[in-house]
């Protein structure tokens, strides 16, 4: 299983190279900009941390019985 982030730092560097042959095309170049700024914001704001899965939040109920 590949990481993601490492997806991601791959499928940002491959922008970079389409966008260096997109320059003539004005919506195109916005939206490789606007996608590889997000990429790089959420690369840079995630932390690294361990693969392993959280389990999800316990809900407690309460002990209130109706009956």
């Amino acid at each position: 299983k590949k990481d993601i982030r490492s997806e991601a730092r791959n499928f940002s560097a491959s922008l970079s190279s389409v966008f260096l042959l997109k320059k003539r095309d004005p919506q195109s170049k916005n939206l490789l900009e606007k996608a590889q700024q997000l990429i790089d914001g959420l690369l840079a704001e995630t932390p690294t941390r361990p693969t392993t899965a959280t389990p999800p939040p316990r809900i407690s109920r309460g002990g209130a019985c109706m009956g």
